[in-house]
């Protein structure tokens, strides 16, 4: 690994790789290795200066700081996700860390994070998919409804029935879905016959089972929960769901959702628009 972060940095390359030109603290550290490894992974790198020339870190090799500041980072991040080695250069003692790319986001302090094209780590939006029966677009619609409602964007909600939340044009179909489920999109269950009798709604199911997606199970109004399908099905039948028109439990998804996405509502305004939800179902 060496010698490829020496090339780089004598390349003056900077794809993939953040400088630094000393040590930060653990958790920002951690932060940084976490966004890079959700954007593909690549390099982080301490003692060099903003024109590719070394800086040494003095005392890498004695400073109890800067070892403890290392031995750290396993506090806040997988140790599995990076690998850190010190070496002379010049004279000059460095840093580098190693970052493994991931298929799958992982979480910095519960919220995900990605490198953006200046090295910064910025926040990913996290989506919700709703997987549904074409046949059922009116509850869909409905769902919709309330949650943009409580403040979630349009660019959050996969909703394919609806040109507003589908499919990018020219994307194929089923590799955006996958992506979108490999992604961790938190996925809402719309339950009904037509559901269980759809083979991509329980390919859908079945995707995102197997990648443990998180996960909310609601039925149309006259599903019921004692259906073999469900009991039978790839979701866990012990996992308490509701129907569209249960207005107690769609307050603890509402409050749910809110502490998930982080976002707030008036609740006089929450009121309305849930009074207006149970009116159009």
């Amino acid at each position: 690994m060496e010698n490829i972060i020496l090339d780089k940095i004598n390349k003056n390359n900077r794809n993939q790789i953040k400088y630094y030109r000393t040590l930060e603290t653990a958790s920002e550290i951690a932060l940084n290795i976490t966004a890079l490894a959700n954007a593909g992974g690549g390099f982080i790198v301490f003692g060099v200066k903003d024109n590719y020339t070394y800086l040494e870190i003095k005392g890498i090799g004695i400073d109890y700081n800067a070892k403890k500041i290392l031995n750290e980072l396993q506090l806040y991040c997988d140790k599995n996700i990076y690998k850190v080695s010190l070496y002379n250069e010049k004279r000059k003692m460095l840093i580098a860390i190693e970052v493994k790319g991931l298929k799958r986001k992982t979480l910095f302090n519960g919220r995900k994070y990605i490198m953006d094209q200046n090295m910064q780590p910025v926040i990913i939006k996290e989506k919700i998919f709703i997987s549904h029966s074409s046949k059922d677009k009116k509850y869909g619609e409905a769902l919709v409804k309330l949650l943009r409602g409580l403040g979630l964007q349009r660019n959050q909600i996969i909703f394919t029935s609806d040109d507003d939340y589908g499919i990018p044009l020219d994307m194929n179909i089923f590799e955006y879905l996958k992506a979108q489920i490999n992604e961790g999109a938190y996925m809402i269950y719309l339950l009904s016959n037509n559901y269980y009798d759809s083979v991509a709604c329980l390919n859908e199911m079945g995707a995102a089972w197997v990648v443990q997606n998180d996960y909310t199970v609601i039925g149309i109004p006259d599903f019921s929960f004692d259906n073999p399908k469900f009991s039978s099905g790839a979701i866990d039948p012990r996992r308490i769901g509701f129907t569209l028109d249960n207005k107690k439990r769609l307050v603890e998804f509402k409050n749910k959702i809110l502490d998930r996405f982080q976002l707030q509502v008036d609740e006089a305004d929450w009121n309305r628009i849930l009074d207006e939800h149970i009116v159009s179902l």
